[in-house]
């Protein structure tokens, strides 16, 4: 981040100065190299992630973990059939979730405005 905010910096002291402000020369050549950082950035984020998943032992992890027991044996869940390859998996309907958030947030202001 810090080669796109000193060149992003130096581009925009360069607008400032400019004759003609917002058509100053020097924009194309910021949006190409905002445009190359960013593909960069990108990829090598996306290396550094997987190497750290490797480090950590976080590869497949989404395959082997299992759902907590509080949501497992609620009431509210429902087991459902997954439409994309056919496993029964529970469900929290997002009705009973929006319910409970909304009489959390009462709850919260409340004790916001008792403060």
């Amino acid at each position: 981040l810090l080669y796109a905010s000193v060149v992003g910096f130096a581009i925009f002291m360069h607008t400032l100065y400019d004759k003609r402000q917002q058509n100053a020369p020097s924009i194309p050549f910021f949006c190409v190299f905002i445009s190359i950082w960013t593909t960069l950035f990108l990829e090598f984020w996306k290396r550094k992630q997987a190497r750290y998943a490797m480090l950590w032992g976080m590869v497949g992890f989404e395959e082997e973990e299992n759902d907590r027991p509080e949501f497992a044996d609620n009431d509210a869940t429902v087991k459902i059939n997954s439409p994309v390859d056919g496993e029964d998996f529970n469900y929290f309907p997002p009705e009973i979730a929006a319910r409970r958030i909304a009489a959390s947030m009462s709850v919260t202001s409340t004790a916001i405005l008792a403060v």
